[in-house]
């Protein structure tokens, strides 16, 4: 419920707050703060399984493994979004990030339980 609390009062609230506070010239767009919305909630999501779930259940390999997939495919999402669009682009690479390591640990989660 924080997640999407937090991901829908980023899209609504912030391109307004990012302008009353840096100015017009730097505000955010609404697309930016969707996406960073959506990155916040992934975010949000994913270190709670793993705090909650993962590390509990002792799968330390699959958050080092959620991890790096997230950091393999977001990093470069970022620098090729970052060049082609902006911050549009680095902040979809970020969001991206976040949703593989989420992706990621839900499926381990889901074959641990279907090998039981």
């Amino acid at each position: 419920l924080v997640a999407v609390l937090g991901a829908v009062g980023l899209g609504l609230i912030g391109p307004g707050f990012t302008q009353a506070f840096l100015g017009e010239s730097f505000a955010a767009t609404p697309l930016v703060m969707w996406l960073y919305g959506l990155a916040f909630a992934a975010l949000t999501m994913n270190s709670g399984v793993a705090r909650l779930v993962l590390v509990p259940a002792h799968a330390d390999r699959v958050i080092l493994g959620s991890t790096i997939a997230g950091a393999a495919l977001g990093l470069p999402a970022i620098a090729f979004g970052a060049g082609l669009l902006g911050a549009t682009g680095a902040t979809a690479g970020v969001a991206l990030a976040e949703v593989v390591v989420l992706t990621y640990q839900i499926v381990a989660i889901l074959l641990r339980r279907r090998a039981k």
